[in-house]
């Protein structure tokens, strides 16, 4: 069975004032349909049917600078921490050894 439809058969099925949602909304809830026909129409119609969920801003009409410097200002009050700079320690020459170089020793599993 092939989910080709002539022309005459989708003038006869379509009504010709129905949006293109509307009409893929009459094919996934046509039973005589095909399944995949209607889930193809489904998925297609998914993104109109629901909201999409987007970050918005709202600004008051003042600029970012401006609201930048609002920020500032009231967050004066607050206590931050001072970062220091610690130097590392410096290693000592006596603990400081010498580490012989391992040598890999060769698999014999495979051939050369």
């Amino acid at each position: 069975m092939t989910d080709e439809i002539t022309a005459e058969e989708l003038a006869e099925w379509v009504p010709s004032k129905l949006m293109s949602l509307e009409y893929l909304q009459s094919i996934y809830r046509d039973e005589s349909q095909s399944m995949y026909t209607r889930i193809r129409a489904a998925r297609d119609a998914l993104p109109y049917e629901n909201a999409k969920l987007v970050a918005t801003a709202i600004i008051d009409g003042q600029s970012f600078a401006a609201k930048l410097e609002r920020a500032i200002t009231r967050s004066n009050g607050t206590k931050v921490i001072e970062a220091k700079v610690i130097a590392p320690p410096q290693p000592i020459a006596e603990e400081i050894e010498e580490i012989e170089p391992i040598i890999p020793v060769p698999d014999r599993r495979y051939r050369r």
